[in-house]
């Protein structure tokens, strides 16, 4: 759940666009603080400090390297180099598709400027850090426009100049230089160029003096080791900065892994916050007075990153965080974070704690701050948040999947690629949940976003490879060379992060598919050695697939179980699985209500019910999964119909139910299941 923050490496203050101070904006004519180049000695000065163009020249002095600025779309040739633009999968990317590099492309009156500079002794170090200052705020402008590989030209140019005159023990070049190498650091991050990532950040680490100098390092810090699946570490080096800021934190040990927390402990927080919010509205939540205080501001942002690695690795600390940067909001007043402390608030009512119409409350607040200037940098982190956890335990599924669509693209434009990688992935996974055709463009379309936007990923990758296994499977489409089955996932995962929410996903939908397939006693043995995945995935819509299918299987197991003391263990777990679903109904649920009704069915099997009661379950079923379109449910719900009716001997009713299994099914997509029902209905026959 990482996003890319927006703050300077020296002074932290929240604003809307990526590393850019309000004071330092270009106007929306895309200018800089003006200046006149000239050429003295081989390297370029600017003088007469007034307004020029910033796709006027771009000041980048190194002996061999010559820049073009084409209309404001800087390419520089390195001797002995690529360019610049072929580095980082995310960069040539966006280098490709940038609005603002095609538009200029394509502009006929566009002009082209070539300087060449070099390093010169008599150059007076007035004028190069004057062109420091001017190539950091042209690479600032170059991040509002998403123009990322030019952006890193900028930083790199101004990083060059200051290097060859001086070094961190100048307090004049100090401030610039520190800026320079943090948001350069940020910027390679984006396009992938880790390698120069690292070093900037161990530059800053070094000589920065103060936590305020090094937090934007250490932010970065944090999202590379979560993008690489290194959880613990970057949770250890969160708590670890807030406690430099002096803050309150909670107490960690890495050796006890998930250390579990006190259920007395988090009722008691629980309540405390809640007393806090009392009975605001969201409006009242969404215009609190904004929060001032630098130390605060970098706190709460410490706790953005913190909820994402706790919620991978350490499920208990991660309501205890939540608490924490929501009483602060409280305390202290709004800024970008607090969309983060009303919707994981909101996480933990919708299911948790059972409220998810409060747990709506809290995602509007959130929604109303992120339409703020100084907090759209949240828009897209928060709408995975909202919409991947609460708004389905409320509204229908389908009705998700524009939203996330949406903060994908937001996120993806200002280069917050963690959460819009998230966003993608919750829209995976509500398209293939709802019902949606697996040869649809709407799955292929998410799909191909996936493969063609995201750098190296590992956690993102193998994320993905469960869903594309899973419609492998069911379209009866065989496995690439080398391609992983489930076990060989895990096993990766295992190897490289423990991730405990991922192992969740991966026995959820190997449960989904055993159901489906009718390899009941396979599933019967998964269950057994599968923790309870309501513990590690918070509130996410797979939570109420594993427990339909906790509910399912164990009904299944019930029927076929010869001992009565087994069969009852088996029910009891049953009858707790459909207690959460009755609730979750209760609540406003509208996404398993035929789950329950097929449920019933198989439960007024197990009980010997009347052949009326048990068709009339199933019809209920079929009916409520057909109206709110979960196809691949009605097509599960009329295959076990048929099957009931065949060990009845109705072999009329078993038929009826059986075609229409094959028909949706085949509307879903699912060959290779339509092939198991095909040849079965030529043995009946």
């Amino acid at each position: 759940m990482a996003s890319v923050s927006d703050s300077s490496s020296s002074s932290y203050t929240e604003h809307d666009t990526l590393g850019l101070h309000d004071d330092d904006k270009p106007n929306k004519g895309g200018v800089l603080p003006n200046a006149t180049a000239s050429i003295e000695g081989g390297v370029s000065v600017i003088t007469q400090p007034e307004f020029f163009p910033v796709n006027h020249i771009k000041i980048m002095p190194s002996v061999n390297e010559q820049v073009v600025v084409d209309n404001g779309i800087c390419n520089s040739t390195r001797s002995g180099s690529t360019p610049s633009n072929s580095t980082g999968t995310v960069g040539a990317y966006y280098s490709k598709n940038s609005k603002s590099t095609n538009k200029n492309k394509n502009d006929n009156n566009a002009s082209s400027t070539t300087v060449t500079t070099s390093s010169s002794s008599s150059t007076s170090k007035t004028k190069l850090i004057a062109s420091a200052k001017y190539n950091l705020q042209a690479g600032k402008s170059a991040l509002e426009k998403s123009d990322f590989d030019t952006a890193v030209d900028y930083f790199k140019a101004g990083r060059k100049q200051l290097n060859d005159i001086t070094h961190w023990d100048d307090d004049e070049v100090r401030p610039i230089l520190l800026e320079l190498c943090s948001e350069g650091a940020h910027t390679c991050y984006i396009t992938g160029e880790h390698d120069i990532t690292n070093e900037l950040i161990d530059e800053v680490l070094h000589h920065g003096n103060t936590i305020q100098e090094k937090f934007r390092v250490y932010e970065i810090k944090m999202m590379m080791e979560q993008a690489a699946g290194n959880y613990q570490e970057s949770l250890s080096l969160g708590l670890d900065v807030r406690k430099q800021l002096g803050l309150s934190t909670p107490s960690y040990n890495r050796a006890t892994n998930n250390r579990m927390i006190s259920t007395i402990m988090i009722l008691w927080r629980y309540m405390d916050t809640t007393r806090r919010l009392g009975k605001r509205t969201s409006e009242e939540l969404a215009n609190l007075p904004d929060l001032q205080d630098e130390r605060i501001i970098m706190g709460q942002r410490m706790l953005e990153l913190l909820l994402t690695s706790c919620y991978q690795v350490q499920p208990t600390l991660f309501p205890l965080l939540i608490f924490e940067i929501t009483n602060i909001t409280l305390e202290f007043g709004i800024n970008a974070s607090s969309c983060d402390a009303y919707t994981t608030f909101g996480i933990l009512l919708s299911a948790p704690f059972g409220k998810p119409q409060q747990g709506r409350v809290m995602a509007k607040a959130a929604e109303l701050i992120f339409a703020k200037p100084f907090a759209t940098r949240m828009k897209c982190r928060s709408t995975f948040g909202i919409q991947g956890f609460i708004n389905h335990w409320t509204m229908p599924l389908r009705e998700t999947l524009t939203p996330l669509t949406e903060g994908y693209q937001h996120g993806r434009d200002i280069g917050d690629f963690e959460s819009a990688k998230l966003c993608l992935g919750f829209r995976v996974v509500h398209t293939f949940h709802a019902g949606i055709s697996l040869n649809d463009d709407v799955f292929a379309e998410a799909i191909n976003l996936h493969i063609n936007f995201l750098h190296a990923d590992i956690h993102t990758e193998l994320f993905l490879q469960i869903y594309l296994l899973a419609i492998k499977k069911l379209c009866n489409i065989e496995l690439e060379e080398n391609e992983k089955d489930f076990d060989g996932i895990i096993k990766i995962s295992n190897e490289n992060f423990n991730n405990l929410p991922f192992i969740g996903y991966v026995n959820t939908m190997q449960l989904e598919l055993y159901a489906f397939f009718g390899d009941w006693e396979e599933a019967k043995s998964l269950l057994l050695t599968t923790s309870d995945v309501r513990t590690v995935l918070k509130s996410v819509y797979p939570v109420a697939r594993y427990t339909f299918f906790e509910g399912l299987i164990c009904i299944k197991a019930a029927q076929s179980s010869v001992g009565v003391m087994d069969s009852w263990k088996w029910k009891r777990r049953a009858l707790k699985s459909m207690k959460f679903i009755r609730r979750w109904m209760k609540l406003g649920n509208v996404n398993i209500i035929h789950c329950l009704h097929l449920l019933e069915a198989e439960l007024a099997v197990l009980n010997g019910k009347s052949e009326k009661t048990v068709e009339d379950c199933y019809k209920s079923a079929i009916d409520i999964a057909s109206k709110n379109q979960f196809i691949q449910d009605v097509a599960l719900s009329n295959e076990l119909a048929s099957e009931y009716f065949d060990s009845r001997n109705k072999r009329s009713h078993s038929d009826y139910y059986l075609k229409q299994a094959i028909e949706c099914y085949s509307k879903w997509g699912a060959t290779a299941k339509v092939q198991q029902l095909t040849s079965r209905r030529s043995l009946i026959s």
